[in-house]
């Protein structure tokens, strides 16, 4: 009973939607719904270990494809940008009830996106969860880049987010919740004064990829 009032509470959380927009991984918030980076599908019987296990070392797990589009400086700095933030959200995400100061969090967003990364790791919080890791990130793609309203450049860059070998485990029981299926994401970055691109949204459907 507690695993499923879990499940249910985190897909509540941390893919909230409305009719305005799509927005990436975290709990429902402000007009736009969330990606499932920690929360898509949920199989029906997940594993129990049978001791808790130890929480994993904050390191990100990342799976890119050889040959990303980093064939020039710009594209490069936008690529970078897009993995800084997912190698941040992944530390947090893994040791969530570890790291009392958030500022690195601030340093990799923007805009909207400053928001909903604390509110993800806040609902991991409040539902004793973290991640393991396993996501894996596939044709990858940067858009040609324009002029905001102030100035900045901005980019998106697509990709597939596959979740076939994502999980989350409960942080006091050890049990194990599979997570499974793929996204389309696009994740929209400015380039800020300081010349740094930072993630300021990630819009995403549950599809094929």
């Amino acid at each position: 009973m507690r695993l499923s009032f879990v499940v249910v509470a985190v897909v509540g959380l941390l893919m909230g939607c409305t009719a305005e927009a799509v927005e990436s991984p975290g709990p429902e918030v402000s007009t736009t719904m969330v990606s499932p980076s920690v929360a898509p599908s949920v199989r029906e019987s997940p594993r129990v270990s049978p001791t808790p296990s130890a929480s994993p070392s904050p390191t990100a797990f990342e799976s890119y494809p050889g040959g990303l589009p980093t064939e020039d400086p710009e594209t490069a700095a936008i690529i970078a940008g897009w993995q800084e933030y997912q190698r941040v959200y992944e530390k947090y995400a893994m040791a969530p009830y570890d790291h009392g100061d958030l500022t690195e969090t601030q340093t990799v967003t923007t805009g909207h996106e400053a928001t909903v990364i604390l509110d993800r790791l806040d609902a991991l919080r409040e539902q004793d969860l973290e991640y393991v890791g396993g996501r894996k990130f596939r044709k990858v793609s940067v858009q040609l880049t324009e002029e905001n309203s102030e100035g900045l450049l901005t980019s998106s860059v697509g990709y597939c987010l596959d979740m076939e070998d994502v999980t989350l485990r409960v942080a006091t029981t050890g049990e194990i919740i599979e997570r499974t299926g793929t996204y389309r994401e696009m994740a929209h970055l400015v380039r800020g004064r300081d010349d740094v691109w930072r993630v300021e949204s990630i819009q995403s459907s549950e599809e094929p990829c």
